[in-house]
């Protein structure tokens, strides 16, 4: 990209300009007073500041919207950029949002992937002013303090005609030089470009500034950030940037930068495994020696690494959580570093899964551990924002003037805000008591408890097999669960908690009981086999041949000839009075009963167990409480 440089005369300039202001800046410096820690903080019940400017008005990604000063009264404003142009709503709220300005919106041409919008204090007034990065280059609209005046072209250079790129570079707005007016600074393709802004609200002509951090050097936007803070208290903004292997620096001198130095082998992607899409790395002055230092969310929690002036400490492990391995993930838990209680020592402050987080600064650093204040404009409540943030971004300012930052939500339909006080934190409600199994059946089971808080709004009930229990939400004033298709016979578990907006209870021992087993079915008794005590065998052939009786034993596998029965075959019949000849049979044996016939054609001799020779053939059980079975041989 092509950027015209300052002329020789503008440079000394600005060299005389800037130690004059140093020199002013230096004499009227006033000596820093050390507060004390305010321990307490509370965030009041969230109350609605206006209802447009939300997603139910069509309001998206495409559409930035902010906070700034506009007016100067030190209260943060919402400014939005949107389909028409500019809305403005004023602090504090609740307060309307108003169209201030045809420009700088979806049908001016302005586009959230192509360009950049901002807001920024740019001719020292004290309010701040829009700044657009567009097509052509750098707009902007100076503040009335009611809205903004008109949109002038200020600068030829930083827009997209001029190669300038959102997913390559980055544009920002920063004080470099110690006047109070924000300046234009650019991470561009071959370094870093800056153009300083003038009393009128107009920018000098660009000027390459630094020969690093540029896209040429090997920075990118998806694994390295670039930012700026006043690392050393003299009222001028560095540059900082958290490269691959460490954080650079380059400190602000006047008239620029600095030569470029890695000052620390931390904070990186091969100094630590700090990932953009995972890890916040933020700067401010943590213990309040009006140097900014590092805040990094990392993997197991918050590390601080504070600044020497032109280096900074080795890093330390403050708070063990605000992580990503407790679960906060970029798109959807905003972390923030803010003044919450007027104490004057920055705190941190999350919008975690399921509560407001927040850490109290002081003294001694970070002595109180994280804790749950609002359970309100949570992750939970902002399924949306896991695609992207921009449908309703959350963010921390102070809208009353106190002095202490307050929670301003973007929600589906109303524009929220939660005031921030040095009170103590509500109380959550008290912890449910007497907790017991009522009933069980071999498949459900009813738990109960008793109630002890009239505020909550809901119950946790939290109920499985040991170590694997499962939440369930109930409403408020409910006293028992019922669990239905378990397994017969099986441990399962349970324990409750009470919530309210300020905090959930303590949680009671957990309690355990089985369900019953499944009632054992009755047993079919095994029936006796059919069986047979004898053979009553009547020898009706009408060739009026005796027979021989056989048995086969199959228990013992050995025949047995019982005798040999004669015809009873007499004038074409066998007489009904005929006495049958009894075969005993053995008892519980299986047998095979054989009446042989040896003139039967082909057998000639008594054997049963030729095919030929068997005039009759049975296969029967013994059983001696059996009946006899009656048997004729034809």
């Amino acid at each position: 990209m092509k950027i015209s440089q300052f002329r020789k005369f503008i440079r000394i300039h600005w060299v005389i300009l800037a130690l004059l202001l140093a020199g002013v800046a230096w004499l009227g410096k006033p000596e820093k007073v050390a507060t004390a820690q305010t321990t307490e903080q509370r965030f009041s019940l969230p109350t609605v500041w206006v209802r447009e400017l939300t997603m139910g008005q069509g309001w998206g990604p495409e559409y930035p919207r902010m906070l700034a000063d506009v007016n100067g009264d030190k209260k943060q404003d919402i400014v939005g950029f949107g389909i028409h142009g500019t809305w403005l709503a004023i602090a504090p709220p609740p307060s309307p949002a108003n169209f201030v300005l045809k420009d700088f919106g979806y049908e001016t041409g302005w586009r959230a992937d192509l360009h950049v919008r901002t807001m920024g204090d740019v001719d020292g007034d004290q309010m701040d002013d829009i700044v657009g990065f567009g097509n052509d280059g750098v707009f902007r609209a100076l503040s009335t303090g009611s809205g903004f005046g008109t949109v002038d072209y200020v600068v030829a250079d930083f827009g997209y005609n001029q190669g300038w790129r959102n997913d390559k570079h980055v544009r920002l707005l920063a004080d470099i030089n110690g006047d109070t007016r924000k300046d234009i600074l650019a991470f561009g393709e071959h370094g870093v470009w800056a153009s300083i802004a003038m009393k009128s609200g107009e920018f000098s002509a660009p000027f390459f500034a630094v020969g690093d951090f540029g896209y040429l050097q090997g920075w990118r936007n998806e694994r390295h950030i670039r930012t700026t803070a006043d690392l050393n208290g003299d009222k001028m903004q560095d540059i900082v940037g958290f490269g691959e292997y460490g954080v650079w620096i380059a400190l602000a001198n006047g008239n620029g930068f600095n030569s470029p130095q890695l000052v620390l082998t931390e904070f990186a992607i091969q100094g630590g495994g700090w990932q953009v899409t995972r890890h916040p790395r933020m700067m401010a002055d943590i213990n309040n020696d009006t140097f900014d230092d590092i805040i990094g969310f990392g993997d197991d929690g918050v590390w601080i690494s504070l600044s020497t002036g032109g280096a900074f400490s080795a890093p330390q492990l403050v708070i063990e959580d605000f992580g990503y391995n407790d679960g906060w993930r970029v798109n959807l838990h905003p972390r923030y570093i803010a003044d919450l209680n007027g104490d004057g020592y920055k705190d941190i402050v999350g919008y975690g899964q399921e509560s407001v987080y927040r850490s109290l600064n002081g003294p001694n650093g970070f002595p109180n551990s994280i804790r749950g204040v609002l359970r309100e404009l949570v992750a939970a409540d902002y399924p949306y924002s896991e695609s992207d943030p921009g449908w309703a971004p959350r963010y921390v300012g102070d809208v009353t003037g106190d002095g202490m930052a307050d929670l301003v939500a973007f929600g589906e339909t109303h524009i929220w805000v939660a005031k921030s006080s040095d009170q103590p934190p509500l109380a959550p409600p008290n912890a449910p008591t007497n907790l017991r199994i009522q009933s069980t059946t071999e498949t459900s089971m009813v738990v109960a408890w008793d109630d002890n808080s009239s505020d909550e709004r809901r119950f946790f009930t939290y109920f499985g097999e040991p170590n694997l229990l499962t939440r369930t939400i109930r409403p408020a004033d409910t006293e028992q669960a019922t669990y239905t298709s378990l397994e017969p016979d099986t441990r399962y578990c349970f324990t409750v908690e009470a919530e309210n907006i300020w905090g959930v209870s303590g949680t009671p021992s957990t309690v355990c009981g089985r369900t019953k087993p499944e009632p054992q079915p009755t047993p079919t008794p095994t029936p006796e086999p059919l069986g047979f005590s004898k053979i009553a065998v009547f020898n009706c052939n009408s060739e009026q041949r005796a027979v021989a009786v056989w048995t086969l034993d199959h228990s013992t596998n050995v025949w047995t000839q019982h005798g040999t029965v004669p015809s009873m075959w007499a004038n074409g019949s066998c007489p009904a009075q005929s006495t049958p000849f009894q075969v005993p049979l053995p008892n519980l044996h299986a047998v095979t009963f054989v009446a042989v016939d040896p003139g039967l054609l082909g057998c000639g001799q008594n054997n049963p167990q030729i095919p030929f020779c068997q005039r009759s053939k049975l296969q029967l059980f013994g059983k001696a409480t059996g009946p006899v079975l009656p048997h004729t041989v034809n």
